[in-house]
């Protein structure tokens, strides 16, 4: 393949599997494909317990969901069926 365009050739096309090593302000921030900044158990942990402060936080909006989503799903699709009042493009359908 022709390289035309290097930086749009690494961002466009590249997922990050061949990056071994990157330097950010005369720092490496990753060696051998491994993060050196990042404490991935901690990072882990703060993930579990940012889980449960939102299961925590939301326990009352699930409770809600689930009463309304039988009513919410059955109506919902019947209004998916019928056609919409509004032109998507703004104007006026007239019929003659």
């Amino acid at each position: 393949m022709p390289l035309i365009n290097i930086t749009n050739s690494l961002v466009h096309a590249e997922d990050g599997g061949a990056v071994h090593s990157v330097m950010v302000g005369a720092s490496m921030v990753v060696e051998a494909r491994k993060l050196l900044n990042v404490d991935m158990e901690k990072l882990a942990l703060d993930a579990e317990n940012a889980v449960e402060r939102l299961e925590r936080l939301n326990h009352a909006n699930h409770a809600l969901y689930c009463e309304l989503e039988p009513v919410v799903g059955s109506y919902c699709p019947g209004l998916a069926a019928e056609p919409f009042h509004v032109h998507r493009y703004g104007a006026c359908q007239h019929t003659h």
